[in-house]
C-alpha cells in the first residue's frame, strides 16, 4: 500500500517552508518551524545561535495554541537559561524537550481536526486525500491514542497505560505533560 499525504501533511510540509498559509494555524505553525527544527537537530542550547528570543517566544505560542502548555513553558524558559548554572541542565532540557515533542504531531493534527478554519485550504490536486490521521481515527499505518504523554526524570509513560499502542512516530498523542515530580 502506497502512503497518500494526507491534508494535515500538506498543511504541517507548507508551514515547514518557505511559503506558509495566512490562517492564525498557519502562522503558529511557521513560527515554530525555525526554532522547533534547530531544537530537534542539535538540542536546546543551539536554539539562541540561529533564533532570536522573540522567534523561540513565538514557538512557544504556537505551543500553547497546540494545546501543549509544558512544552510551551519549556521553550520560553530557554530564552534565558543559564547553561552553565548545573552540570547535566542541557542533557535534562534536551531530554525533557525530545519527551514532550512526542505529543507535537498529534496536538498538531488533533486542531487541524478541531478548528480546519484556522488553516488555509491546502490545493485541490486531484488526489483523493484523508483530512488527517486524527480526524479518521488512523489510518495508513498511523494510530491515535487519547492519552495523554507523561514525561518524568526517568520515564515517557502514556496515561492510558496498557491501553495505549505505545509512544512511537506512529502513535499520535495530543497532550503532554512533565510529571509533577519531574
Amino acid at each position: 500500500m502506497m502512503y497518500v499525504l494526507t491534508k494535515a501533511d500538506l498543511v504541517w510540509n507548507r508551514a515547514m517552508s518557505d511559503h506558509p498559509g495566512g490562517g492564525v494555524g498557519d502562522r503558529h505553525l511557521w513560527a515554530m518551524a525555525k526554532p522547533y527544527g534547530r531544537i530537534m537537530g542539535s538540542g536546546v542550547s543551539a536554539v539562541m545561535d540561529t533564533s532570536s528570543a522573540t522567534e523561540v517566544r513565538q514557538a512557544a505560542n504556537a505551543f500553547d495554541y497546540l494545546g501543549l502548555p509544558d512544552l510551551a513553558d519549556l521553550t520560553r524558559r530557554l530564552v534565558d537559561a543559564d547553561w552553565w548554572s548545573e552540570h547535566d541542565l542541557e542533557q535534562r532540557l534536551n531530554r525533557t524537550f525530545w519527551a514532550l515533542e512526542h505529543a507535537l504531531r498529534g496536538a498538531f493534527e488533533r486542531k487541524y481536526a478541531e478548528s480546519p478554519e484556522d488553516f488555509d485550504a491546502v490545493v485541490v490536486d486531484g488526489v483523493d486525500r484523508l483530512s488527517g490521521s486524527w480526524s479518521s481515527g488512523g489510518g495508513q499505518g498511523t494510530r491515535v491514542c487519547a492519552g495523554e504523554v507523561i514525561v518524568s526524570e526517568t520515564d515517557v509513560l502514556c496515561s492510558q497505560r496498557d491501553a495505549c499502542p505505545g509512544i512511537t512516530p506512529l502513535v499520535l498523542h495530543s497532550r503532554s505533560r512533565l510529571h509533577s515530580k519531574a
